[in-house]
């Protein structure tokens, strides 16, 4: 860490989104779906490295299958979420929605809204020095703006959502170039 020690670091991972991502950036339409998995464990232990934090939470938010609908998802759900468990301990608090079937397939429905409510409330409640909110979802852009406006240490945004003109807005009163929504490339 540089200058400060002991920064509090909570990492809130829109889970859908990041594999979506990730197998965008490299390529994966058209292989199985086990391709483009990311470890939510050393995304977090980057993340935090990046703004000088100290790891003390990992949130996952992410749509559970139909164990009665979809047995080979449901299964391969679990079997990651206890993956997950074994890697991040205590430090894992896991935020799942059941998927909605519809004609069409299933559909991730309120874990958005989720993972924007956590946002805010960590930062109303002061609880760690630093977020770091990874997604390209622009539907979270006004949670990121009011978590920034209340937000102590800052919240840092990493995805897609990065060079948006409203995330790179300076911390009011500042006086120097810390940001509340601080755009920085991986």
């Amino acid at each position: 860490m540089t200058g400060q020690s002991h920064l509090r670091a909570c990492v809130l991972l829109d889970w859908q989104n990041i594999y979506a991502c990730a197998r965008d950036a490299f390529g994966l339409g058209e292989r199985p779906s086990r391709y483009g998995n990311v470890d939510p464990s050393k995304l977090a232990r980057l993340l935090t490295k990046r703004v000088d934090g100290e790891l003390c939470g990992v949130r996952i938010y992410r749509g559970r299958p139909s164990n009665s609908k979809d047995p080979k998802a449901y299964a391969a759900w679990r079997s990651q979420t206890a993956e997950w468990e074994a890697a991040l301990g205590e430090l894992l608090t896991q935020r799942y929605r059941d998927l909605r079937y519809r004609p069409g397939g299933p559909i991730e429905k309120g874990v958005d809204v989720w993972l924007a409510v956590d946002l805010v409330r960590l930062a109303i409640e002061a609880a760690y020095d630093r977020i770091v909110v990874m997604s390209s979802d622009t539907d979270l852009v006004p949670a990121i703006e009011a978590a920034a406006e209340i937000g102590g240490g800052g919240v840092y945004v990493r995805g897609r959502l990065e060079g948006r003109p409203s995330i790179r807005r300076r911390a009011p009163g500042s006086g120097n170039d810390a940001m509340r929504a601080t755009p920085s490339r991986l």
